[in-house]
């Protein structure tokens, strides 16, 4: 069974993504920035109904994702409590709303972790910068510098940091443990394959 892990940076205006596969190592096989177009033309009056189509397109393309490369694991980063301002707040509450509520549709797998987690996994500092973050997940994986504008490619390197936060948790390792024929993982989606396979039946 070949086993793909989707790692995801969810946003309120764009998304980044990348796609894992386990060979003999955990290879990169996609990366992708979705940031659909605004349509500045419309008033405030119209910015809910504006939002609601930004965040369907991305959604749309994080489900075409998942289908495209069959994915049922998935690895993301989801912003802690401690932003002050009212529109940052709003916007994380939104970005956690669709990616909670598309995994859940989807029965997928998942673990999340914290920005401070990714920061640290990324560059070994959990106050490093974006600009710091890109860089060092461009020598490990050079496809995130294909991605050609910079806000882009911040979203698809915290991606890729999610993934090597992730190298450390569970779900990942009994994906290992799996590939090597060691053990099973449970594919119920709050569980996270932390049962092997024994708890649900």
């Amino acid at each position: 069974m070949i086993h793909r892990v989707l790692a995801l940076d969810p946003g309120f205006s764009a998304a980044g993504l990348m796609v894992f596969e386990r060979r003999e190592t955990w290879v990169p096989i996609a990366a992708q920035a979705i940031r659909p177009v605004k349509d500045t033309k419309k008033t405030d009056a119209r910015q809910s109904l504006q939002d609601a189509g930004v965040i369907g397109k991305i959604v749309d393309g994080v489900v075409e994702a998942v289908t495209k490369y069959g994915i049922r694991y998935v690895v993301a980063e989801l912003p802690d409590a401690g932003a002050a301002r009212y529109s940052t707040c709003r916007a994380i509450s939104i970005s956690t709303g669709w990616l909670v509520c598309l995994i859940h549709s989807m029965k997928l797998a998942h673990e999340f972790y914290t920005p401070a987690d990714v920061k640290v996994a990324a560059t070994g500092n959990r106050m490093a910068t974006k600009r710091q973050v890109t860089t060092s997940v461009k020598k490990l994986y050079p496809i995130v510098g294909t991605i050609r504008y910079a806000a882009d490619r911040e979203h698809v390197a915290d991606a890729a940091g999610a993934f090597l936060a992730a190298k450390n948790g569970q779900m990942l390792r009994l994906l290992e443990q799996t590939a090597r024929g060691e053990g099973q993982v449970c594919h119920v989606p709050s569980c996270a394959g932390g049962c092997q396979g024994a708890a649900h039946g």
